[in-house]
């Protein structure tokens, strides 16, 4: 096998390997909120980045206002940062794996 085409290979295994990792599922732990926890909005936001219908996003804002954590699970690293931020803004208490 030619060099050129040994390195194509690598680095198309390479490349797949790095798209299946920012695709693969991560859990997003909401564990409690804070004083000016927007709930409205909390709801919303939950549907709008993980696509929850509004019954599962309520419930799931209600949880968390009961004082039960809740783990919600996106599609790669980048959108459970994106969540975490999002969320957090909003008065939520949220972990990541990573923060673990």
């Amino acid at each position: 096998m030619p060099h050129s085409s040994m390195y194509a290979a690598i680095h198309e295994e390479v490349r797949q390997a790095f798209e299946r990792s920012m695709n693969s599922p991560v859990l997003v732990a909401v564990t409690g909120w804070q004083v000016g926890f927007r709930k409205v909005s909390h709801t919303h936001a939950l549907q709008q980045l993980t696509g929850m219908s509004l019954a599962s996003a309520k419930a799931a804002t209600d949880a968390v206002l009961d004082g039960r954590p809740v783990q919600v699970l996106v599609h790669g690293p980048v959108a459970a940062a994106k969540l975490a931020a999002a969320l957090r803004e909003l008065g939520a208490l949220v972990q990541l794996p990573s923060e673990a």
